[in-house]
């Protein structure tokens, strides 16, 4: 068979040997399917120059064929032009799905979860996962090879709450308000999530006016320094019990009225 240049029969760099004599190699005459066949010793010492690397410029076996076929890091490509990638090999892993449930006021602040992970190690692995500001329901936070264990994606799912109703980042409650204030007008206090605010009654405000109260709402979640609003509905609230002074008087107001 060819040999290269070496004075020791082996060749210095991978690219020095010649392949001719090896069907399907580049340059070989094996045509496309190739052939193989079983290499004596003393073919094998011509060819690599032994695993010690004597015969191979100071390399070793292991680093002729990294070079040959592209290294241990992916970056290069293989004798039959097939490039490795690890990353790309990473990125087939299908990704882990978890449902994570927040009430609204996590998703109002941000919050955390621990999640434990089934990776052979004796306890599994713990790994902390900040969910941000202003998730809502079908929200989902991915974290990039967490652990090895290639991606791992939380579908969000805000609770429902007792005081509000979300509409996107605007949030829809009801404030009772008692048929007197609703008559003549006054004041009602009004807690939103992070503060409680005055809200002025207008007098003669109908059951069910919606009043908008701006910037009160859930921030965004892509622009957390803008926040939607709070949207607080009137709910008179008749008196039940009257006094006999009270009825009197209320007659008096239905005969105005009429």
């Amino acid at each position: 068979m060819a040999r290269s240049g070496s004075s020791t029969g082996a060749p210095a760099h991978p690219e020095d040997f010649d392949w001719s004599s090896w069907g399907g190699a580049p340059g070989g005459g094996g045509g496309q399917g190739g052939y193989t066949r079983t290499v004596t010793p003393e073919e094998f010492e011509q060819m690599f120059g032994g695993m010690g690397g004597s015969g191979m410029g100071g390399g070793s076996f292991s680093s002729f064929f990294d070079t040959l076929f592209g290294g241990r890091g992916g970056r290069g490509r293989s004798a039959g032009g097939m490039g490795f990638d690890a990353t790309q090999m990473a990125a087939r892993t299908p990704a882990q799905e978890a449902t994570v449930q927040v009430t609204l006021e996590e998703a109002f602040s941000g919050t955390t979860r621990v999640l434990q992970l089934a990776d052979g190690s004796p306890n599994g692995t713990r790994l902390e996962v900040n969910i941000p500001r202003g998730v809502t329901t079908g929200s989902k936070v991915r974290m990039k090879g967490a652990a090895g264990q290639g991606d791992i994606v939380l579908n969000i799912e805000v609770m429902d709450n007792h005081r509000y109703t979300r509409e996107g980042d605007n949030l829809h409650t009801k404030v009772p308000v008692d048929l007197y204030t609703a008559l003549l007008g006054g004041e009602v206090q009004v807690p939103a999530l992070d503060k409680t605010v005055a809200l002025t009654i207008p007098a003669g405000t109908q059951n069910g006016k919606t009043i908008r109260l701006r910037g009160l709402g859930m921030p965004h979640l892509k622009h957390q320094d803008k926040r939607g609003d709070l949207l607080a509905e009137v709910e008179v609230k008749l008196p039940t019990h009257l006094s006999a002074k009270e009825k009197e008087l209320f007659e008096e107001l239905r005969k105005i009225q009429a």
